[in-house]
């Protein structure tokens, strides 16, 4: 990534919590001369962190940066509040660069040019842009020096944060009782309360059932629905009714044979010469030829080795097809005499010498069958496109039932279709803005679907209606008693907590419950281990279905078994890593409370 991209996007070293926005980019650092110290925004200091001076250059390229991660979604952003990011990204920055010195941490002057000069943000065709590097240090209002410790404390600062991470480790003991702890079974006691039990000893009145229905219709909205015709037409069904004829076939035979000529695939050796290099192009010409004659299957590595043509010479000099008119006369007229795999004599054509090969060639010849085919299916699109024609310059005043009588075809009906299902599937119809009880009857098409032509003939349109109660007396019962159960949870979940605790013998247990078990759902999984039996309690946990478990825990049960080096190694990564977040979560607290950022 060059440069100004990376200016511009602030990358973060990877898995850092602190906001480091590594800008390790290149600019020239010999250049200095050539830059002032004129820029607008130089010797402006917006603030400045345990001593070190904040410029508004500075400042603007981090404000900048946010500015544009925040606003990735067009939202418009509270600049007080990408201001206060600014200044506590700087500080983060600045601090962790400060606590890099201190560690010994450091960038020779050397380090900082290499990486300057491999940049080329500001090459324009392969040279430096002076001009385009001035103006961008000028908006900055920094010089160059300024711009290389701003660089510098970016990179220190990046290898630093790296450094923690590279250097954070867990020695085996820890991720062996880890592991063990992740063996461990546990013995419990639980009820389950099925929300959909409690739901069915509710009762629920006719005037609960009305009450419900009149406060919530919208709820139970009849979807508008369309009936409608169509009729599906492609070339394929009037291929059975077409009739060819020998001289037809003929024809059509001698048609390809004047329209398409052979073709052949030509790759080349090249060997360019000038007044001075003629002759030894000759000789080295005449050395490939001969080694040709002996091992033409060398033509590809001589390609490789000695073809002048660098366009070709990495494709095994391939120039294409000709149908003899494509290339230079002196080529064509030897193509001529050539088969697959025969190679050329040396053609001199000026200021450079050839050795051609032939690849490939294309046989423009059909069988009689293929040719019947070619034939009965250009029929039948002709057929097609008249039928087409005539129903597109007519479809206003045809019947559709004209169209299906006519060509003996019969229409496809579909019944009260939902409106939104057939927009999905015919999104494209250019009727479906203006569809209303006004479209009744009429026909619209014929519409390309996927290769299908589709005539259209409305049959019935339903506009939105509110279901009758009897449609939806079912479903409102079963929400109100939901409603009712769910109410009286908090009650039945007191109440079964004590009978849990006082009574335990009268409920489910399991022993030696694993956190990999298909017993119990996920998440309540996840309760139980997260909990102490010091804590002697019932514990409640909502499942995603609704339904509730309530558990006590009886017993921890440690791991007895043995822990493997692969088991050790396989986890090594995975707790490092977490090992690794909590060191730098930890060192960017301390960052913070040196800032005095809250």
């Amino acid at each position: 990534m060059s440069a100004l991209s990376n200016i511009r996007n602030g990358l973060n070293s990877s898995g850092s919590s602190i906001i480091v926005g590594i800008l390790i980019f290149g600019l020239v650092a010999t250049f200095g001369g050539f830059i002032g110290s004129s820029g607008s925004l130089i010797g402006n200091e917006v603030f400045s962190v345990k001593g070190k001076s904040i410029s508004q250059g500075e400042y603007s390229l981090e404000y900048n940066r946010i500015y544009n991660l925040l606003n990735e979604d067009q939202n418009e952003i509270d600049p007080n509040f990408i201001d206060q990011l600014t200044r506590e990204s700087i500080t983060y920055k600045e601090l962790n660069y400060q606590s890099a010195i201190r560690a010994g941490f450091n960038l020779s002057e050397q380090e900082i040019n290499k990486n300057i000069k491999l940049d080329q943000s500001f090459y324009v065709d392969g040279k430096f842009d002076v001009d385009l590097y001035r103006g961008f240090l000028s908006r900055l209002g920094m010089t160059p020096t300024d711009f290389k410790e701003f660089l510098k404390s970016r990179t220190v600062g990046a290898n630093f944060t790296n450094f923690i991470e590279k250097s954070s480790f867990l020695p085996n003991f820890y991720l062996r009782d880890f592991l063990n702890s992740t063996k461990q079974s546990r013995d419990i006691t639980f009820v389950k309360v099925a929300l959909e039990d409690e739901a069915q000893k509710e009762k629920v009145s006719s005037d609960e059932i009305d009450k419900f229905y009149q406060n919530n219709k919208y709820q139970f909205i009849e979807s508008k629905k369309i009936s409608y015709n169509y009729l599906s037409l492609n070339s394929a069904l009037f291929i059975d009714d077409i009739e060819i004829s020998d001289q037809e076939i003929n024809e059509e035979k001698e048609a390809l044979k004047d329209a398409f000529k052979s073709q052949k695939r030509i790759s080349h050796i090249e060997i360019s010469y000038d007044e001075n290099s003629k002759q030894d192009a000759l000789l080295k010409a005449k050395e490939l030829s001969e080694e040709l004659s002996i091992s033409p299957n060398k033509f590809n590595l001589l390609v490789q080795n000695f073809s002048s043509d660098l366009g070709t010479k990495d494709i095994e000099g391939d120039l294409g097809f000709t149908d003899g008119s494509f290339f230079p006369e002196e080529f064509e007229s030897e193509i001529k005499l050539m088969e697959i795999g025969d190679i050329s004599k040396v053609i001199d054509l000026g200021n450079s010498l050839h050795i051609l090969k032939l690849t490939e060639k294309t046989n423009n010849s059909l069988s009689e069958m293929e040719l019947k085919e070619k034939i009965t299916l250009a029929k039948a699109n002709d057929k097609l496109n008249e039928i087409l024609l005539t129903i597109e310059d007519s479809i206003e005043d045809i019947s559709l039932d004209d169209i299906y009588s006519d060509l003996n075809l019969s229409p496809e009906t579909v019944t009260s279709e939902s409106l939104e299902l057939f927009v999905n599937k015919y999104s494209d119809l250019d009727f479906l803005d203006d569809l209303d009880q006004n479209s009744l009857s009429s026909s619209f098409g014929p519409y390309d679907i996927n290769g299908e032509f589709l005539i259209f003939k409305i049959l019935n349109y339903e506009n939105e209606t509110f279901k009758i109660l009897e449609e939806v007396k079912s479903d409102i019962i079963s929400e109100i008693k939901l409603t009712k159960a769910k109410s009286r949870l908090k009650e039945i979940i007191k109440i079964k907590k004590k009978e849990l605790l006082s009574n335990p013998s009268k409920f489910t247990s399991y022993v030696e419950l694993k956190r990999g078990n298909s017993l119990l759902p996920v998440e309540v999984t996840s309760k139980i281990f997260l909990s102490s039996v010091e804590a002697n309690d019932a514990i409640s946990v909502e499942a995603l279905d609704g339904d509730i478990y309530i558990f006590k825990l009886d017993q921890v049960n440690k791991f007895k078994g043995i822990t493997s080096n692969e088991e050790i190694e396989a986890s090594k990564d995975y707790l490092d890593n977490i090992y690794k977040r909590i060191v730098l979560d930890s060192y960017n607290e301390s960052l913070r409370d040196m800032s005095g950022l809250n």
